[in-house]
């Protein structure tokens, strides 16, 4: 599994599914605001057993938080190549969303 997971989405069914990804001693940070309820498939083998620690954020200063990461990326100091998939022109917006909607 993966030692790291942020998930910003919002959604549910996402961070539900989050659990599962983790490797043991793995970290969590829920930083969409989910509104619905979070399950956690077989909680023994997928939460409990791998010492997840789990963290969530509330009252970030976002415009704060946005200007120091467009600093970060101005900087070349984050490494984008491993999660930028697409790299679509403002005038293809509508396909840029197509894409993201279906994978």
């Amino acid at each position: 599994g993966v030692g790291r997971i942020i998930e910003a989405t919002g959604s549910g069914e996402l961070a539900s599914t989050s659990f599962s990804l983790l490797r043991k001693g793995g970290k969590i940070c829920l930083v969409g605001l989910i509104k619905g309820p979070i399950h956690i498939e077989n909680p023994l083998v997928n939460f409990i057993f791998k010492s997840i620690t789990l963290k969530t954020v509330h009252g970030r200063r976002i415009f704060r938080d946005w200007e120091e990461s467009e600093k970060l990326l101005h900087k070349r100091l984050v490494n984008t190549v491993p999660i930028i998939t697409h790299d679509f022109p403002m005038s293809q917006f509508e396909k840029a969303y197509e894409v993201l909607l279906n994978g």
